[in-house]
């Protein structure tokens, strides 16, 4: 499936099927073509749902999903920068014990360090307050330091 065909089947049915996240899994050009193409046409709705997918397919009794594939969908959700986006990406980190080692923490920071911990200060629900305690740990052990470098626009992430 091309990445046309994609955006277009979502257009027409608000749906990402399966055998988008399976392409995904498989096609180095496509995962490439998806992260150039959300660099410059933002489309969070698209974002929010390929997460929701990738994040279903992963749990208990799901298909074998990629950590690679959970982490490029965390990253197309975060290049929208919104801070509210942060729970998403911490649940996808969460959906398994390898996802949690797998996913790297900085995917849930891309509206920036302190607006995503000034934001979950405000949220009371549990998985709020485990992502701050842990983003607050990774802070004050440097984890966060080459924060910038992370998400700059002129490399390709490794995991795409």
């Amino acid at each position: 499936m091309t990445l046309n065909q994609i955006v277009e089947d979502y257009t027409a049915t608000q749906l990402i099927n399966p055998e988008i996240i399976e392409d995904l899994e498989n096609n180095k050009n496509l995962r490439t073509f998806i992260v150039i193409h959300f660099r410059t046409h933002k489309n969070r709705l698209f974002a929010c749902a390929l997460l929701q997918k990738i994040t279903e397919m992963r749990k208990p009794n799901g298909s074998d999903v990629s950590g690679n594939t959970i982490m490029l969908g965390c990253y197309i959700l975060g290049m929208h920068n919104d801070v509210k986006d942060c729970i998403a990406i911490w649940n996808a980190k969460n959906v398994d014990f390898d996802a949690y080692c797998y996913v790297d923490i900085q995917l849930a920071l891309f509206a920036g360090i302190n607006k995503t911990i000034e934001y979950l200060d405000t949220v009371t629900t549990d998985d709020a307050v485990r992502a701050l305690k842990y983003i607050k740990q990774c802070k004050a052990a440097g984890d966060l330091d080459a924060i910038d470098s992370y998400f700059n626009p002129q490399n390709m992430p490794w995991f795409v």
